[in-house]
Formats: structure tokens, sequence, C-alpha cells
């Protein structure tokens, strides 16, 4: 368990039992969490790497199902599909308002270098991967994930399964985004297109997909869309365009 420069966490884990059985790594102060992330996948022993924020929730079968997968068969990565709870903050406290499902994308070496396919949380895979790989990109404060999933996806195909096994949150209150974060997403994509030129190269149609993903995020942030109307991590191309284009290129 990485604590990122936030508040301490062992009274905690000694409350509930757990401290004999969790390594603790304190950072002196937030460092971004791609190096939160590279700092407990570096010290960590076991043969297969997932991930778990402090706002999201595992379902009891979420390791099992992973494991399973990966155990008996010849994919090294996977991800399953999570339940988005979307809350509002008040004075009081934190109130749920609504359930949805906005990811259950199959896996395309095509699709991914437009999008991002699944939260953080929904993928388990090989710890041997980042030999090839490389660990998160610690220059990226935004789109860290899907950075690392594109560089996967190039020496692994992905095993998808349809199962809802997590859960994760987006706050909608007002003026949760700053300009700053908008700016970071935005910024990061246009990184991670200028990344995938390789890839694209004999493929007008992604090409064209990712700059019209550019073209709409900015018009977004210039218009202050709030995170209630824009998903910041598949980006807003209009549904009908995006699918269009991509069925276009899916091998």
């Amino acid at each position: 368990m990485v604590n990122d420069g936030g508040t301490p966490i062992n009274e905690i884990l000694n409350s509930i039992g757990f401290s004999n059985r969790i390594t603790i790594i304190n950072h002196f102060k937030n460092l971004g969490i791609s190096t939160a992330r590279n700092t407990g996948i570096k010290l960590s022993k076991g043969k297969y790497i997932a991930y778990l924020d402090d706002d999201d929730i595992y379902y009891p079968n979420h390791l099992e199902t992973l494991v399973n997968c990966l155990e008996n068969s010849e994919y090294k990565v996977a991800y399953s599909d999570a339940c988005m709870i979307s809350q509002v903050h008040t004075n009081a406290n934190t109130v749920k308002i609504s359930k949805s499902f906005p990811y259950s994308f199959d896996f395309s070496k095509d699709k991914i270098l437009v999008h991002n396919i699944s939260p953080t949380l929904c993928f388990m895979h090989n710890k041997a991967c980042f030999s090839d790989t490389g660990f998160f990109n610690e220059n990226l404060f935004a789109n860290e994930d899907w950075d690392l999933w594109i560089r996967l996806s190039r020496n692994y195909d992905f095993k998808h399964i349809k199962k809802v096994t997590a859960e994760f949150r987006r706050d909608i209150s007002e003026k949760t985004i700053t300009t700053t974060q908008s700016k970071e997403f935005y910024d990061s994509m246009k990184i991670i297109f200028n990344n995938t030129q390789q890839y694209t190269k004999n493929k007008p149609l992604i090409r064209t997909a990712q700059k019209l993903q550019l073209i709409c995020m900015k018009d977004a942030i210039n218009k202050s869309y709030m995170r209630s109307k824009y998903n910041y991590s598949v980006g807003i191309l209009p549904a009908k365009l995006l699918l269009y284009i991509l069925k276009k290129t899916i091998h």
C-alpha cells in the first residue's frame, strides 16, 4: 500500500487487524499517481499486478475472476467491467445519485489508440510484462493508465471479461474539474497521440479520430464542461462518428 503524501493510515490498518499483512510505503509528499504506482510495483513480490485506488472498490469475486482467467489461458493481460457511481459532495456528506456502466469495450489494438477501454482497477496483468513495456510514465499527470495499456497492447492481446467485478466513483459536483486539470488531460492526450505515430502511420482513419478527439476536448475545455458532461477517460468525440471511424479500422 502506497500512501502518496496523504493522511497517515497506520492507525486505520491497526484498527482492522491488517497491519501485519500489508506493507505500507509512505511518500514524504505527493509525488503523483504514476510514481505511487511504480513504487508499489517495484516492491511487489507476486506474479500478477492489480490496481486499487483509495476511492475504488473490488467486489469479492474481482481478484479471483481475473486470476482464474490468466492462470487458465495464454493471456498475460485481462480486464473486467466496473460500475460507475456518480456522486455529489454536500456540506453534510457524499450523496450517490446514479449507477452506470460506461465501460464495456472489447479489446482492439486499433480502438485503444483512440480512447481508453477500461478504468485502471479493472486490469490485472503479469508483472513480467513490465520488462517489455516499462513502468507508468511519471511525466504524465493524466491518462497515465491509458498510455501503459497502449504500450502493453503492442506486445500482448488483452482478454475482456464481460462481468462487473468492481466499482469506481465520479464526482459530478460543480467545478470538480479545474482548468489546470482539464489542460493536463488535453496535454497528456496530445503526448499519447504523438507517441503512437509509429502505429498509426498507415492508418489515416485512426489518425483522423485522434485529431477529432483533441478538437472536441479543446472545445470542451473552452466551454468549461463539467465532469458530469464529459468523461475524460473516453473522450467526447460524437459517439456515432467515433463508432463509424472505428468500425472501419477493426481488424
